[in-house]
């Protein structure tokens, strides 16, 4: 099945609604200007890991803002969590690309300042759950 065929007769019809409205909207605007265009062809039994990092590497090459390329693999991930759960995948390719956060993940310093990471870097960072602080130095 296609990403794009499952986000929208399953993901969307059955999980989408469950959450609350800000959310959906939220993320129907993602989906629709981020996910989709990207994933939307592709069979999900061809999606791996490596699509996975590459496409939020791209997002940042872009110059999408940090909180866009982290809702944009949120959304990404829980929708292929979704078709673990209804028997389409056996794993998601978005579990295990990133890791928890550790001190040696870098700190962002300040939104309109540039800095630099490596891309494992940047997964520890996204998948940590944690908010980034803003420190200087």
């Amino acid at each position: 099945m296609r990403f794009g065929a499952f986000t929208e007769s399953q993901w969307s019809a059955l999980v989408l609604p469950t959450l609350k409205l800000s959310t959906q909207h939220g993320y129907k605007n993602v989906l629709s200007k981020h996910v989709l265009p990207c994933w939307r062809e592709w069979r999900l039994r061809d999606i791996g890991k490596l699509d996975v990092q590459q496409f939020v590497a791209d997002k940042f090459r872009q110059q999408a803002g940090w909180q866009t390329v982290r809702n944009s693999w949120t959304l990404l991930s829980g929708i292929l969590e979704t078709a673990v759960e209804y028997g389409y995948l056996t794993v998601s390719p978005a579990r295990g690309s990133t890791s928890t956060r550790t001190s040696s993940t870098p700190r962002i310093s300040g939104r309109s300042k540039r800095w630099s990471a490596s891309c494992s870097q940047l997964f520890q960072v996204a998948g940590s759950g944690d908010r980034v602080r803003v420190r200087n130095g």
